[in-house]
């Protein structure tokens, strides 16, 4: 099994500061200079989008994710050429990976971009079948056919998700999504 396991980021200790920004002009241009400096740092990118999403700027959002994702695919790629069998959620250091894989999935989600959406968060299911991040849960919600406002509607309780209903449901409906990744 190859797996990709990432080093440290000097640029992480930097985020921590800059996403306490609350002028949401210095915190897009913040969040552009650690961009710059650390391309393959993707948490940057991740709130980048968020921000420009909650401006209205949709079109620069998504630029920014399908930039960030065009990235991250180079980077995790082996030498061989290969992308890895795994980046595993265990080590912190890859953390900023796949929380760029799961928001670009979701952004897909959300903007009907269905197969596309699957098939990002399977891959991002295959990198980490442990599934720290919930990805299962999208997955299905998408073969299950809900949209992601009815998703949250059903499931977000104060900015995060009741796990307890989520993994019940989950459980109701899991043969459905065990023949979806069946192919990974």
């Amino acid at each position: 099994m190859k797996t990709f396991i990432d080093t440290y980021k000097k640029a992480s200790l930097e985020f921590e500061q800059v996403k306490g920004i609350k002028n949401p002009e210095e915190l897009k241009r913040k969040l552009r200079e650690l961009i710059e400096e650390e391309p393959c740092f993707f948490k940057p990118y991740v709130l980048l989008y968020e921000v420009l999403e909650n401006e209205g700027k949709l079109v620069d959002a998504k630029e920014v994710l399908e930039d960030a994702y065009a990235k991250v695919k180079r980077y995790i790629t082996l030498p061989s050429g290969e992308l890895p069998d795994s980046v595993p959620w265990d080590y912190e250091s890859n953390r900023h990976i796949l929380e760029l894989l799961v928001n670009y999935g979701i952004f897909l989600w959300e903007t009907g971009q269905i197969d596309r959406a699957l098939e990002v968060l399977k891959f991002t299911y295959r990198l980490d079948r442990r599934d720290e991040a919930g990805v299962r849960y999208y997955i299905l919600a998408i073969k299950l056919g809900l949209g992601l406002d009815k998703f949250e509607r059903a499931f977000s309780v104060e900015g995060s998700y009741d796990t307890k209903d989520l993994e019940n449901w989950f459980n109701s409906h899991k043969e459905v999504f065990y023949r979806e990744i069946s192919d990974l």
